[in-house]
């Protein structure tokens, strides 16, 4: 027998929220909403600007009732963007570099400098960059 399942796309504006814990709120806010179920495989784009030290690990592996999650997170750290690009440290140099890429152009670009942005920022504070 074969069974019908849904392939969900939905966009997460998570602009100025933190953590996890925040976010997790917001989609299952979403989910009850939509009337996603155990044959939904869902796929979330996390975007916005967020603070610089938002972590969002987890959310895929958490049960909301759905066959599957997927997390895909383009948000981009320029919700304390203003100090740093004041501080004249090798910090807010790294965050001067990829301000621009980080606010023009399209969604993707803008994940990708955030991405590479906040791996360098882990290596310079000693951080697990291994983790991005």
């Amino acid at each position: 027998p074969l069974d019908t399942y849904s392939y969900v796309t939905e966009r997460l504006d998570v602009s100025h929220l933190s953590t996890a814990e925040d976010v997790r709120q917001k989609l299952v806010a979403r989910i009850e909403e939509r009337g996603y179920g155990a044959k939904t495989v869902l796929r979330v784009i996390l975007f916005g600007s967020v603070p610089l030290r938002a972590r969002f690990e987890g959310l895929d592996a958490e049960d909301y009732g759905l066959y599957s999650v997927w997390v895909e997170d383009r948000t981009v750290p320029t919700d304390e963007g203003v100090s740093l690009l004041r501080e004249m440290t090798a910090r807010g140099e790294l965050y001067r570099h990829f301000y621009p890429q980080m606010t023009e152009g399209d969604e993707e670009d803008r994940a990708r400098a955030a991405r590479a942005f906040r791996i360098g920022y882990a290596a310079l504070v000693g951080e697990d960059f291994a983790k991005y």
